[in-house]
C-alpha cells in the first residue's frame, strides 16, 4: 500500500500507530497489540451478514464497504488518521480468520480510502457533524434543545 499506511495481521508486532478497524471487541493480548480500536470504521453488520450468506460477492462487498466509508460519519473518523499518516506510519490491523492478512480483508479497502484522502490532502471535517458553538460552550446539534 502507501508507504505511510500498511495492513498487517493482528498480533504481528510492527512499528507504527496500530489501528484495529473491527466490530469485534479485542480481548487479552490483542489489547496490547494495538494503539486504537475504531469499530466505526468496520463494515456494517448488514454488509458482513450479506457476505457471510453469499448474497454479495467479495467484489460487491468491497464496493459497498467503500461506499460506506465515503459517508460523512466515516470521513470524519478517517481524516484525522489520514493526517496522522503524513507524520507517522499507520498500521491497519486485520483480525480476519486467516493466518495472514489477505487482499479480501476489509482493512485493505480502508487503506485504499485512507491513501486517497492522504493524497487529496483535504483533512477538514464534514460540516454536518461539526459541533455548534453556544456562547462559550460547544455542544452537538442534538444536545442544543437540552440546554434551553
Amino acid at each position: 500500500m502507501d508507504n505511510g499506511i500498511s495492513v498487517e495481521k493482528l498480533g504481528q508486532h510492527r512499528n507504527g500507530y496500530k489501528i484495529l478497524p473491527s466490530w469485534k471487541r479485542p480481548q487479552g493480548k490483542n489489547l496490547k497489540a494495538m494503539d486504537a480500536w475504531i469499530p466505526g470504521l468496520s463494515p456494517s453488520y448488514v454488509l458482513r451478514k450479506r457476505l457471510e450468506l453469499g448474497i454479495l460477492t467479495q467484489k460487491e462487498f468491497q464496493a459497498a464497504y467503500e461506499k460506506e466509508l465515503n459517508s460523512d460519519y466515516a470521513l470524519n473518523l478517517m481524516k484525522p488518521l489520514a493526517l496522522l499518516s503524513l507524520r507517522r506510519k499507520l498500521v491497519l490491523l486485520c483480525d480476519c480468520d486467516s493466518k495472514t492478512a489477505s487482499a479480501s480483508c476489509p482493512s485493505y479497502v480502508l487503506a485504499r480510502v485512507l491513501s486517497s484522502l492522504r493524497k487529496k490532502r483535504n483533512f477538514s471535517l464534514q460540516n454536518s457533524l461539526l459541533p455548534q458553538k453556544i456562547g462559550h460552550f460547544v455542544a452537538r446539534e442534538d444536545s442544543v434543545g437540552a440546554l434551553k
